[in-house]
């Protein structure tokens, strides 16, 4: 009489250990984020401790995601270990689940390598942030100088400032979008700052 039961496999003890950190990642996803996994492939993943919490870059997640095909979305949320990632097809996350699940990637630093635990799940749902509430009273005026005064402005930052000397008297070139000035340059005025 033939078995007509599920067939057990022998997983090796690294196996196990990578199943039990897959399935705690799951119940954390779920927990925390209400992310829900699913068992089929679809051609969304979760890539748990692929986030920007975990110190993965969206440049790093990227090279090694687009090895395995198109990368439609790539969703790293601040301070979250996770990445949502969708592919154009179906077969490319089954490819990059195979090819990424229980693989350790470097991140930026000198910290050791993290263990990427991929999942698949049924929709990436990103919602719009909405835009931060000022505090009574602040503007933001948008595009208030021209962009050759903010490349300006920004050298200036660098260190790189258009300095003149006159007379004997050193003055520092100041720009905005309705009127440029010539400032005296005051060192003692700097000193009592520091």
């Amino acid at each position: 009489m033939a078995a007509t039961g599920p067939t057990s496999v022998k997983l090796s003890k690294g196996q196990k250990k990578m199943l039990r950190k897959q399935v705690k990642a799951q119940h954390v996803l779920l927990k925390r984020d209400g992310i829900a996994t699913v068992s089929g492939p679809t051609e969304h993943l979760v890539i748990a401790n692929g986030g920007l919490g975990n110190g993965v870059s969206r440049q790093q997640l990227l090279e090694v995601l687009q090895k395995f095909g198109t990368v439609e979305t790539l969703l790293m949320s601040p301070n979250k270990p996770h990445a949502l990632v969708t592919f154009s097809t179906i077969q490319e996350a089954r490819e990059a689940h195979k090819g990424t699940h229980g693989q350790d990637l470097k991140t930026n630093g000198s910290s050791p390598p993290i263990t990427l635990y991929v999942n698949f799940v049924e929709k990436v749902v990103h919602e719009e942030i909405p835009p931060l509430s000022l505090p009574p009273g602040l503007l933001v005026i948008e595009e208030f100088i021209s962009l050759e005064c903010e490349e300006r402005l920004l050298a200036f930052a660098d260190g790189s400032t258009h300095v003149t000397k006159e007379n004997g008297k050193q003055y520092t070139r100041v720009e905005n979008s309705r009127l440029c000035s010539d400032y005296p340059v005051r060192s003692d005025l700097l000193l009592d700052l520091f």
